[in-house]
């Protein structure tokens, strides 16, 4: 598939699969607060003399942005502390249960004013992640700070992402447009992060810089892989996202997004020349491989979606909600696997 036509096949999915979403679900979600029933799924922490329990846990299928869990119990005997905020990174990954297999969730936040009966839980999943990512974002328990303040740390690391995959793709001899885009995609995540931190700034967040530590150039199976993920999925996920948010989040907002949208299209266009090149330059068997690990992707990113977002993303951030997301991705990525048969 020539650039062009893949640009234009890229650029028509992102427009077929938002229109198809907007006949989805757009009714806010019953309030989950107060004291909820726990049901027989439910998971339970114990202590000595008092039970505490959360329902409507991710069961680790993939990384989320955000999502609420229900909680009843007494907060002491979970260890919440007493006048809420945010919680330690340990007990998060108890109690909000595990984004994916190999990610714990270090991020949640607690307000026993406002919503006693909910637990606010993160990672983040803006940006193109580098597998060398050593750091954590900080919290602040303002959930929409700690939204965008994740969103501008994940950006950060992007700028670090694109300039490996830069080195990675030289190593390997790729082509020097391909080289280009890649610097071009790091300077514009340095915008995004730039950006996004002043929104953190502004809902409360505290935002850090990234800290990526720079191996040893890897093989050209470790990059593809890595970009299949990255790239062909999350990334190209990401741009629907944020069109999607351009168009829904609070007016001051949409401007933000809407840039971003029209990058990250962009950086997923170069995602997928790279897995196009790599995969002229691989062996079947490697070729395989990188297969196997976008198909899994894509499943991990439906399975992420099944988790509603919290009420604030909806509102302020235009998050979709769980059902319409899962349209807008499906009909992604089925677009995109029409136009690679």
């Amino acid at each position: 598939m020539t650039e062009r036509r893949l640009l234009r096949a890229l650029n028509l999915s992102l427009l077929t699969a938002l229109s198809a979403a907007c006949g989805g679900q757009t009714d806010a979600p019953a309030d989950a607060g107060g004291d909820a029933a726990v049901g027989p799924d439910a998971d339970r922490i114990d202590s000595d003399a008092n039970r505490c329990a959360t329902i409507d846990k991710p069961d680790g299928g993939a990384a989320q942005c955000a999502w609420y869990v229900t909680f009843a119990g007494d907060p002491a005997a979970c260890g919440l502390p007493g006048d809420g905020g945010a919680i330690p990174a340990a007990l998060c990954d108890a109690l909000c249960g595990r984004a994916s297999a190999t990610q714990p969730t270090n991020v949640c936040t607690w307000d026993p004013v406002a919503s006693p009966g909910q637990l606010w839980c993160g990672v983040g999943c803006a940006g193109r992640k580098p597998g060398g990512l050593r750091s954590e974002a900080i919290t602040t328990g303002a959930a929409l700070g700690d939204y965008f303040a994740q969103m501008a740390f994940l950006e950060g690391a992007s700028v670090d992402a694109f300039r490996i995959l830069h080195d990675e793709l030289a190593a390997h001899g790729a082509p020097a447009a391909l080289q280009r885009d890649a610097l071009i995609a790091a300077d514009d995540e340095v915008t995004h992060a730039r950006v996004a931190g002043i929104v953190a700034r502004r809902f409360g967040g505290d935002v850090t810089p990234p800290v990526v530590e720079r191996g040893p150039v890897r093989s050209l199976l470790a990059s593809a892989l890595e970009n299949a993920v990255e790239g062909c999925v999350r990334e190209t996920w990401g741009a629907l996202l944020a069109a999607y948010q351009a168009e829904h989040a609070e007016g001051s907002l949409r401007g933000m997004f809407r840039v971003i949208a029209r990058d990250e299209a962009q950086h997923a266009l170069l995602g997928h020349r790279v897995a196009e090149w790599a995969e002229r330059s691989l062996p079947a068997t490697e070729r395989s491989h990188v297969a196997s690990a976008r198909a899994q992707a894509v499943e991990e990113l439906f399975a992420s979606l099944a988790v509603e977002p919290a009420p604030e993303l909806v509102r302020v951030a235009g998050v979709p909600r769980s059902a319409q997301a899962l349209a807008m991705a499906r009909t992604l990525f089925a677009q995109l696997e029409s136009l690679a048969a």
